[in-house]
Parts: structure tokens; C-alpha cells; sequence
């Protein structure tokens, strides 16, 4: 599976983990909520990086990681059959009426690949 499961509210960071932090924030390459989950995901030697921050993926990405957003949530989700089409449809839809920014153009791209995917399945 691509994700691991943290031992809850209680997951801490070690002190070399939140010196790093630390260092992020101060050279401006992460904010201090990827900051601390790029230190996490390294520990658990976790598959993907989830973020929708563009600087963050891009950032990340640099390590050599595999990074997803949302939108890469859901087509995975497709791909693997835990969501239908129809279900992959209505989340990129709701995704439209949340706070994360996305183009046109990206949404557009998105629903041509639900489309595909569903249509190779068959």
C-alpha cells in the first residue's frame, strides 16, 4: 500500500527531525505543515508524499519522491477500483467548490483521464 499508518495525534517528532523543520522554514522551502510531513514521510520510508501545495511537490520531488495531490488520490483510487467512474467524477467536481486551486485545464485533464481509465477497465 502507499501509505502508512501513523500512530495517531501522538506521533512526534524526534529533535533531529524538528531541528530540519526548522531548517525548512528558515530557508523558505517548506511551510510548517510539509515540513513536518516531509520528516515523517522520510521516517516511515513512506511510498508517496501527499501534498496540493505545488511548491511543496516540486520541492519534494527534487529528493527523488514520489508526490501526489488530490487529484492523484482519486485516479489512483479509479485505477485501483476502490472508486467507480461516476464516484471519480463527483470528487473532482466537489474539488471544484473546495480551497484548493485548480486550472481549467488541469480539471480537464483530470476528467480525460477518469474517462480513460474507466474505458481501459471494460
Amino acid at each position: 500500500m502507499p501509505w502508512k499508518i501513523l500512530n495517531g495525534p501522538n506521533e512526534k517528532l524526534s529533535d533531529d527531525e524538528s531541528n530540519r523543520v526548522d531548517f525548512w522554514l528558515r530557508t523558505g522551502c517548506l511551510h510548517g505543515g510539509e515540513s513536518e510531513a516531509f520528516e515523517l514521510f522520510k521516517r516511515l520510508k513512506a511510498d508517496w508524499y501527499f501534498t496540493d501545495d505545488a511548491e511543496a511537490r516540486l520541492f519534494v520531488s527534487e529528493f527523488g519522491y514520489e508526490v501526489h495531490g488530490t487529484l492523484g488520490v482519486i485516479l489512483w483510487n479509479l485505477a485501483e477500483k476502490h472508486i467507480n467512474k461516476n464516484q471519480a467524477l463527483a470528487s473532482i467536481s466537489e474539488l471544484r467548490k473546495s480551497s484548493i486551486w485548480l486550472s481549467e485545464k488541469i480539471i480537464s485533464h483530470a476528467i480525460n483521464a477518469v474517462k480513460e481509465i474507466s474505458d481501459s477497465g471494460k
